[in-house]
């Protein structure tokens, strides 16, 4: 089943007055015209916002259309949606069994697809206001439309505390309740971090990662582990996490330009964060690729945040 995007003139009035909008329009369906109502609501936001809000319902009834399962594991696919916005359909040996071969996004525009299909989908919630009306036979609602509903109402329900109580005769309470954890967030004490003492981070340094049975007639560079010693001077005085040093790429160290006798060294997120340059200059196709991308292009492998081998795996 196919959905396009095309521009229609809506006519508001006996005027002759017409608002252009982009629409849905669903194959044998017809027009997705609750989403065209949503436009008209917001005729005041720029054309770019009304494209975007378009475009992120259109990709969400794809990889709905894509994907088999029952209503009620809709938020459950809203999730898996929007990881795939991320970080793309394909696995790390090109396969898809989607069809979608969706390619990952940047956060920003992820982050700006997920943020218009939420409030989308609080407007259908609002229009209905109760879970018995989203599913009331009598609206006729389309098998998308349902779709949507039901995404909207998970999605409502869920950023509630308070689930148990989440139904059309508890609204003055739910409002009252959230005010009171609102305003009641003391938030948990803060607790010693672990840490390798300083006073002793030297010595280990300097003698913990002698090589044994090196002789000491070897340059220094010979008599030592440079490589734990590089990782472990990141993890005690340039703040890496235990895991990160797993992401470092060759590329990411550096000389400092302003100061050629030290290293600059740059720190990417595990998945989202930009390929090498030199990847990314290849090609147009590469030129906003991530690591994940990069890692699955180039070598074939995953990345080690999404990895679910115990051995490769990092945090």
């Amino acid at each position: 089943m196919s959905i396009v995007q095309v521009k229609a003139n809506v006519k508001m009035d006996n005027t002759g007055k017409v608002l252009s909008l982009p629409c849905l329009i669903i194959q044998e369906k017809g027009l997705l015209d609750s989403h065209q109502r949503y436009l008209i609501k917001y005729r005041n936001k720029s054309l770019s916002w009304k494209e975007q809000s378009t475009l992120a319902v259109r990709l969400f009834l794809e990889y709905c259309n894509a994907h088999e399962f029952r209503v009620e594991q809709i938020q459950e696919l809203f999730i898996e949606f929007s990881e795939s916005l991320f970080l793309g359909t394909c696995n790390h040996r090109g396969d898809d069994p989607s069809g979608l071969r969706w390619k990952p996004k940047s956060s920003s525009t992820a982050s700006s697809l997920i943020n218009h299909l939420t409030r989308y989908s609080e407007y259908l919630y609002d229009q209905s206001n109760s879970k018995s009306m989203l599913l009331n036979p009598l609206v006729e609602a389309s098998h998308e439309q349902r779709m949507l509903n039901l995404a909207a109402f998970h999605h409502k329900k869920n950023r509630s505390f308070f689930k148990h109580t989440f139904d059309s005769h508890s609204v003055s309470i739910r409002t009252q309740l959230s005010r009171m954890v609102g305003t009641n967030r003391q938030g948990r004490p803060l607790e010693a971090a672990n840490a390798f003492p300083n006073d002793i981070a030297i010595e280990l340094i300097t003698n913990g990662f002698k090589l044994k049975g090196a002789s000491p007639n070897l340059q220094l560079h010979q008599q030592f582990n440079l490589k734990n010693i590089l990782i472990t001077l990141l993890l005690q005085y340039g703040g890496l996490r235990v895991s990160e040093p797993f992401h470092l790429f060759v590329d990411d160290i550096l000389s400092d330009p302003d100061n050629p006798d030290s290293a600059l060294i740059r720190i990417h997120h595990r998945v989202v964060g930009a390929a090498p340059d030199w990847f990314r200059e290849k090609s147009k196709a590469f030129s906003k690729a991530n690591r994940k991308q990069f890692l699955a292009t180039q070598y074939g492998i995953e990345d080690r945040l999404s990895s679910t081998k115990h051995s490769y795996h990092s945090g």
